[in-house]
């Protein structure tokens, strides 16, 4: 494989990125020796020049380490520190500066070239994750490669940024040949670096970069040194030249552009995707798959749920983490939200392709939205979706070829997920203990009165109730509920000579499913609100035959449809002997238009977690 970090080289395994720098060197002294002797300047000066910069860069290096604990090499840092000691000697020596200072610029060039290659060989300053690239293996992580991104293919950017600064060195060249005037070389290169720099930023995947206002350190640096130009050559110190004050307007309004088009509201939040919270998605995508590492069977539920393990990222996006096991292997079930406000489908759709590409990149996947911006990933193993996944349009999800026991294994998964988010009742009820402890608390210290409690619990009871309802929040299922093929027949109603009034007015009513009318799959429910039967648009039940206006399911009715009774329910009948029928059922936004008048409810028991 050509990108490795240590070539051999007589007998010797050295770090390619050394190799690659001392080669750089090379070049650099030979070319700046070269045009030094064609310009008719000193080499003895220019040596001296040399010998600055050499100095410089390791003493910057040194000084750096020394600081933060860690060898970085930071290049638009060494080129400053370089250029300014440079123009500090030779005007100290009283020789003209720029001309050096145009000659010792291609040398610095000629170096980046070839440290860029380096870069690439060893995997630092790597670019984000791509369709295509360059994938680095674990032998690189020892070189200082980002460990998470192993096996990952990154786009090349050190390679793109080589033969960027490989042209501008060749021009340069061409222009000393020219003989322009002193300072032109110096300013072509920082403006020409300057544009590509800020461009090559935008693709740049190191985490270990600084951001300041959305923009990266090297970004803000390449504004500065173009300005600082501009303002030489308006000042006279070096040839104006129209074209470097266009070029630099030009990169500071896209600065400002790409900043405000950030603010508008649905763009694709840009902070979520720097490389220091790719970082920590990356990090928590690992730690949660460690502790689901042990997964649950979807087609046998666990009586006793285990704790699902969560995560938030400093921007504020949740992730949890699941395994399912089936015949095909293990199926990872991740859940994306955003905790400040919900989460756009794009951003879960760039969501979900990072995460596949950063630890799943053979895996197929199906992402499916829910209720309240929550996002569902699941990650098939290879082969094991048939090449069937969930994709996306512009702004919906449409399903492509779904193999015909699709909606099974989701049935089987949400009630998978049913017994998961059991945990959240144990969780309840630790609260609920504290809190009771802290009322008795408060109520022995006469802090407060059981009659006052009593009045903002009723309150607060009442409010919460609402919020649910109108955000449909919790899964509902029958808990208990008996076999409904065991139930004796009970009193019936004479539906046949009532009909005619109500309608099937009962059949419009939303009620829970059981466990076994989930798992036999006869009974539809509401796939965007689970477990409650499904209804179709017109408001009555999936299963009304409309013409007869009878059940095409009677036999296998759930237990709330064979033990309901409509005669003492005041929703539908204001007398039920009187067969005096509540003119509201004829509405078409019945029962959902009663919010004060409530009739006594027969339905079992449920229970929402």
């Amino acid at each position: 494989m050509l990108v490795r970090p240590k070539v051999r080289l007589f007998n010797r395994n050295l770090f390619s990125y050394q190799v690659c720098g001392y080669i750089g060197l090379v070049l650099a002294i030979m070319l700046a020796m070269t045009l030094v002797a064609y310009s008719g300047l000193s080499l003895s000066m220019m040596m001296g020049v040399i010998g600055v910069a050499i100095l410089t860069f390791l003493g910057l290096a040194m000084v750096t380490k020394i600081i933060t604990g860690e060898e970085r090499i930071i290049y638009y840092h060494h080129q400053i520190a370089i250029m300014v000691m440079a123009a500090v000697i030779l005007n100290i020596l009283s020789q003209p500066v720029l001309v050096y200072l145009d000659l010792a610029i291609l040398g610095v060039g000629v170096f980046l070239i070839f440290g860029r290659i380096g870069c690439l060989m060893v995997g630092c300053c790597h670019g984000r994750p791509f369709n295509w690239g360059i994938s680095y293996r674990k032998e690189h992580v020892d070189a200082g490669f980002t460990p998470y991104y192993v096996g990952v293919r990154l786009f090349p950017i050190q390679a793109v940024e080589s033969l960027w600064v490989s042209g501008i060195i060749f021009a340069g060249i061409l222009f000393v040949l020219g003989g322009r005037a002193p300072g032109y070389v110096l300013a072509w290169y920082v403006i020409a670096y300057g544009i590509g720099r800020f461009c090559f930023e935008f693709a740049r995947g190191d985490p270990e970069r600084s951001y300041y206002w959305g923009f990266s350190e090297a970004q803000w640096i390449s504004v500065i040194l173009m300005c600082f130009v501009g303002w030489a050559e308006s000042a006279g110190v070096l040839t104006f030249e129209l074209w470097h004050i266009v070029a630099t307007a030009g990169v500071v309004l896209t600065m400002i552009a790409v900043a405000l088009i950030r603010q508008f509201p649905g763009v694709l939040k840009y902070q979520l995707f720097l490389p220091n919270h790719v970082k920590e998605i990356a990090e928590t995508i690992q730690r949660l798959s460690h502790c689901s590492a042990g997964g649950t069977a979807s087609s046998e539920m666990k009586t006793r749920p285990q704790q699902i393990p969560i995560a938030c990222t400093s921007r504020g996006i949740r992730i949890s983490a699941d395994r399912i096991k089936n015949d095909k292997g293990n199926i990872r079930h991740f859940a994306i939200s955003s905790q400040k406000k919900p989460m756009t489908d794009r951003t879960a759709m760039k969501l979900a392709d990072l995460i596949l590409k950063l630890k799943f990149p053979a895996g197929t996947r199906q992402l499916m939205k829910g209720n309240r911006g929550v996002f569902h990933l699941f990650i098939h193993p290879p082969g094991g979706n048939n090449g069937h996944s969930v994709v996306k349009s512009e702004s919906k999800y449409c399903r492509q070829d779904n193999p015909p026991d699709l909606r099974q294994e989701f049935v089987n998964g949400l009630l998978y997920s049913h017994g998961r988010l059991n945990v959240n009742t144990q969780l309840a009820f630790e609260a609920r203990s504290e809190l009771t402890a802290l009322i008795n608390l408060l109520s022995e210290k006469e802090i407060i009165t059981t009659e006052e409690l009593e009045v903002k619990k009723e309150t607060a009871a009442k409010e919460l109730e609402q919020k649910l309802q109108e955000g449909g929040i919790g899964v509902i299922l029958q808990d208990p509920a008996p076999n409904k093929y065991s139930l004796k027949n009970g009193e019936k109603v004479d539906c046949s000579n009532r009909i005619h009034l109500c309608r099937a007015a009962c059949c419009r009513l939303s009620f829970a499913l059981s466990g076994q009318d989930v798992q036999e799959g006869i009974v539809r429910w509401n796939l965007g609100q689970p477990y409650i039967i499904a209804h179709d648009v017109d408001g009555y039940c999936a299963h009304l035959d409309r013409e007869s206006l009878t059940c095409k399911i009677y036999e296998h009715q759930p237990v709330t449809c064979q033990t309901y009774h409509c005669h003492n329910d005041g929703r539908i009948w204001l007398d039920f002997e009187k067969r005096i029928i509540n003119p509201d059922v004829v509405r078409a936004d019945w029962p959902g238009c009663l919010k004060t008048e409530k009739a006594e409810d027969t339905v079992h028991d449920k229970k929402a977690v």
